[in-house]
């Protein structure tokens, strides 16, 4: 009951987001970094995951694939960190770097707390998203009358509220799976929840949406279609897959003149990307890679990055640790991405199919808007992938999944 507990707060903390006493009013700025939820809600569960594990002794050993994953983004996130040296040292940096670490902070105390019940920490993690979503339906029609994007009052709105709103869609969507007819009730608030969505303006979120129902809808088909015993797909299929995604985000920008062919007449025309409304993300993007490009091998250094519009962080959360910290960085992202979702898409069960499309709503938003820390439902999403794959029972330390990678280097680990 206590982990549970800690759980929700670990949720709660991390849904709020950037939120601190500050943006209520500026006479809470002398409390820093103690007057933002984040910090004193992940500081707090440290503390009583820190005096449960002395009081229970040895923790368990981590699975060895978790492990190396776990350390493939530790040395990425080390790599942007130590971008500072070399860096403009502007005040975002540093802000860019406190980001960085409430997102290893997260990832952190996240393995613990969902170790030993992977599948009760999602269920927890999809009921907090949908309770959260409609507190934030609720006040704004208490407030407002109709459902609204922001809640200014409480310092919500933009990019975190559209994502919040969106995931309680996605939560609905699977805690309706689970309970079957009975649970019709929960979709009733999920229109006022898109058009809070997009009332706050962000279209990435709306996408990232589409995208992360068009999985579950997938997920589905594939339960209901395939046999239990059916082979996973194989690593050509996965890796064409992602291949196939990570073209079609990089090529979005390219193909804006095609688009407008047909868009011209039914989208609205803005100042910066000609007739089709793109929020000048394809500038942006272009922009980005141009600064990346003459800075590939070691980046500009984290908080450098000034776009052709101002703004402070590329939109694009691949091209950040691009242009941040040079190509390495860079390929270390794509290698942990593509491993965290292998691992969920070769799983079966709802649960698998929960986490890969949560999953993938926060990758397809984490490329067109967000910094480091928006990104940190990505990482711990992918985590329960890890998580998923093997009983508490089967699951093997380290030590015993280097042995046998050695030892049998062609056949899998029990645990892999």
């Amino acid at each position: 009951m206590m982990l549970d507990a800690l759980r929700l707060a670990f949720f709660a903390t991390l849904m709020l987001g950037g939120a601190s006493l500050e943006r209520l009013s500026e006479t809470f700025g002398e409390l820093g970094a103690f007057g933002e939820a984040r910090f004193v809600g992940l500081l707090l569960v440290a503390t009583a995951l820190a005096l449960r594990a002395a009081a229970r002794g040895k923790p368990e050993a981590i699975p060895g694939p978790l492990f190396v994953w776990l350390l493939l983004l530790a040395l990425l996130h080390a790599e942007v960190a130590t971008s500072w040296l070399w860096s403009d040292r502007t005040p975002y940096a540093w802000t860019q770097l406190l980001e960085l670490g409430f997102s290893a902070g997260a990832l952190a105390l996240a393995v613990p707390l969902f170790r030993d019940a992977p599948e009760r920490c999602l269920r927890l993690m999809l009921v907090s998203f949908y309770a959260a979503a409609l507190a934030f339906v609720l006040a704004s029609l208490a407030f407002f009358g109709a459902p609204a994007g922001e809640l200014a009052s409480a310092g919500a709105g933009g990019i975190g509220s559209a994502r919040l709103l969106c995931m309680g869609i996605v939560a609905a969507v699977w805690l309706l799976r689970e309970a079957g007819q009975r649970g019709w009730a929960l979709l009733l608030p999920t229109p006022l929840m898109l058009a809070g969505a997009v009332a706050s303006g962000s279209r990435a979120s709306v996408l990232a949406l589409a995208v992360s129902l068009g999985v579950c809808w997938m997920r589905w088909q594939r339960e209901s279609l395939a046999p239990v015993t059916a082979a996973p797909p194989s690593r050509a299929a996965v890796v064409g897959l992602a291949g196939v995604a990570l073209f079609v985000v990089l090529a979005v920008p390219f193909t804006r003149g095609l688009a407008t062919l047909w868009l011209e007449q039914l989208l609205a025309p803005s100042s910066g990307s000609g007739a089709v409304y793109l929020a000048d993300r394809d500038v942006i993007f272009l922009d980005g890679w141009r600064q990346f490009s003459a800075n590939a091998l070691a980046g500009i250094g984290i908080g450098s990055y000034v776009g052709p519009f101002g703004e402070q962080y590329p939109h694009n959360l691949l091209l950040s640790y691009a242009i941040d910290a040079g190509g390495l960085a860079l390929a270390c992202a794509l290698w942990a991405l593509g491993w965290g979702f292998a691992a969920l898409s070769r799983q079966r069960g709802d649960a698998a199919g929960a986490a890969l499309s949560g999953a993938a709503f926060f990758a397809v938003a984490s490329c067109f808007a967000g910094s480091y820390y928006d990104a940190r439902f990505l990482w711990i999403f992918l985590l329960l992938g890890f998580l998923l794959r093997a009983p508490v029972g089967a699951r093997a330390g380290v030590v015993r999944f280097v042995r046998a990678s050695i030892a049998q280097p062609s056949t899998k680990c029990a645990s892999g």
